[in-house]
């Protein structure tokens, strides 16, 4: 039997018939019954790109060097399209192992974040992160207003606002009106009961030349004004932001003022201590057993009113009385006025108060300008 007429060997095998069949002599590198199956396949250099060759049982691999990949290592590696990128160009010369791709922000656009270059790397995948940018020329478009200076930042803008002026774009007025020639405050003494008083007429200005609203409690810059204590305004109100300034003095006219008395010897002197500006009302009191040579009298008024001129003076506690009764022959209210010492306030006080409300104009005086039956109501100028 001529079973190798049928030229069963593969690959180049060589046939030899045997009884009833055949055998099959193979090449090198292939095996089986009919030299069907490759025996050592690396031996063929089937890998290209690659770092070496692997046999397996029934199949071989290829390990390929970096940036190619495929059953024999002919597939380069491709990194893909990186895409297209919002405010950016792309430029890309090779999507393969190796190449940049380069990004470049559109004009008048910042990189914020992301890579501005990224390099294919042999798994396929470019390095780091998309470049992202964002709109940084905003003060192109002019947006301060009142000449403010204009700083761009990322997609957004700030204005570094003039004096008078904020919000984000400089157009809110926050100016006030601004004052010159306020006067400051005036104290005049006046003998009469009235005195007219002058003064310098506030001038109100806007720099931003809007309308000015003005109020003043005084038609014109000068009153005649009694006895007391007033107050002079003016404003001026801004119609556009509503924002007011105002000019405020006070005007104190007072009764010519009076000297200070001499203190008498051995004596004190007893003045009221409220309303002193009004009117001054005085007695003298002396240490006990010293009394006012003749014609002086103790509890005698020393007025000094608003001429600033005192009615008496007073007399000094030269009388030296060394026995009461004497005191009592001479006044007897005398005992009344006489005091131990300088520290005997709370007495003086009473003393002076009590005499103070039988008179009847300085009793008056008291109710016109209050504040007598404070602790402090009475001053007391002893001479020890």
């Amino acid at each position: 039997m001529d079973s190798c007429s049928s030229f069963p060997c593969l690959n180049g095998g060589s046939c030899t018939n045997i009884p009833e069949s055949y055998t099959c002599s193979c090449p090198e590198i292939w095996k089986g019954t009919n030299c069907e199956q490759v025996a050592l396949v690396c031996a063929r250099k089937p890998c290209v790109n690659h770092v070496r060759c692997e046999d397996g049982p029934t199949i071989y691999t290829c390990i390929c060097q970096p940036g190619w990949f495929g059953q024999t290592c002919d597939i380069p590696v491709s990194c893909g399209d990186p895409g297209p990128i919002e405010n950016a160009t792309v430029t890309a010369p090779g999507l393969t192992l190796g190449n940049v791709a380069i990004y470049a922000c559109d004009r008048g656009y910042n990189a914020t974040k992301g890579s501005e270059e990224r390099l294919c790397q042999s798994d396929g995948t470019w390095s780091g992160e998309p470049l992202v940018c964002k709109f940084a020329e905003s003060c192109n478009s002019s947006p301060c207003m009142n000449k403010a200076t204009c700083t761009n930042l990322i997609e957004d803008f700030k204005c570094a606002c003039g004096y008078g002026w904020a919000g984000k774009t400089c157009n809110l007025d926050v100016q006030p009106p601004q004052v010159a020639n306020c006067s400051k405050s005036v104290r005049v003494n006046a003998t009469e009961r009235t005195h007219k008083v002058a003064w310098l007429q506030p001038v109100f200005s806007d720099p931003m030349n809007t309308e000015l609203q003005l109020v003043s409690n005084y038609e014109i810059p000068s009153y005649t004004f009694p006895w007391g204590d007033f107050t002079v305004q003016y404003s001026a109100t801004k119609l556009r932001n509503g924002l007011r300034t105002e000019c405020v003095f006070n005007i104190t006219v007072r009764p010519t003022p009076c000297e200070s008395l001499p203190i008498p010897k051995h004596g004190t002197i007893l003045c009221n201590n409220w309303s002193p500006d009004y009117g001054q009302f005085c007695l003298i009191a002396c240490e006990k057993t010293y009394s006012p040579s003749p014609p002086g009298r103790l509890g005698t008024w020393m007025i000094c009113g608003d001429d600033g001129r005192w009615s008496s003076q007073p007399n000094d506690c030269d009388l030296h009385l060394n026995n009461e009764s004497y005191i009592l022959s001479y006044h007897p209210n005398y005992v009344d006025f006489m005091y131990e010492g300088c520290n005997d306030t709370q007495r003086l006080r009473d003393l002076y108060l009590n005499h103070m409300l039988k008179h009847p104009d300085i009793s008056l005086f008291s109710r016109l300008y209050p504040g007598y039956e404070e602790s402090s109501s009475v001053r007391m100028y002893c001479n020890p």
